[in-house]
């Protein structure tokens, strides 16, 4: 919901900052610093956009080219409770992804834990994929799947975690 009024907002500014005076009455009062003009919209966006640079700079890379979303956001893949020991570097992994709750890729993440890690961490993830094609006959079906973790728990077992990156792909087997 955060997501299109924000939008929202944005076109609404976009359009005509002086024109929607509904969304700068939104607005009103929100900006710390003593701005005293007409357009508290237009101006918190830009203030917002200033402090994201800020943040991404510090805390992300100075380097504009790992701005890119797959940079900052992850795919953890705990393995309960081995990553929560001294074993975590055999059992745990985490993979840059994109997607988020709004996207075919979904992976929730916390804004509490970006806060602590600087990346955004998605811990529930799509896991199974699979497309089934009926045949005219059942011996003609075809079924295609993949699940990102691997058909494996054992990571002796020469498949744990193994599909990751097909299935982040799209790849399905």
């Amino acid at each position: 919901m955060f997501s299109t009024t924000f939008l929202r907002i944005m076109e609404g500014v976009a359009e005509d900052p002086t024109k929607h005076v509904n969304f700068n009455r939104l607005c009103k009062g929100g900006s710390e610093d003593s701005y005293k003009g007409q357009e508290e919209c237009a101006h918190l966006i830009a203030r917002t956009f200033i402090t994201a640079k800020k943040f991404m700079t510090e805390k992300i890379s100075a380097n504009v080219n790992h701005w890119q979303w797959r940079y900052t956001h992850v795919n953890e893949y705990a393995n309960k409770p081995w990553s929560m020991t001294k074993l975590k570097p055999l059992f745990h992994r985490e993979t840059q992804v994109g997607g988020n709750q709004n996207t075919p890729q979904v992976s929730k993440y916390k804004m509490s834990r970006t806060l602590e890690t600087n990346l955004f961490m998605g811990d529930h993830t799509p896991n199974f994929k699979m497309v089934v094609e009926f045949g005219k006959k059942r011996t003609d079906d075809e079924t295609l799947m993949s699940i990102d973790t691997g058909m494996s728990e054992n990571i002796f077992g020469g498949h744990y975690f193994d599909m990751n990156e097909k299935h982040l792909k799209g790849d399905l087997n």
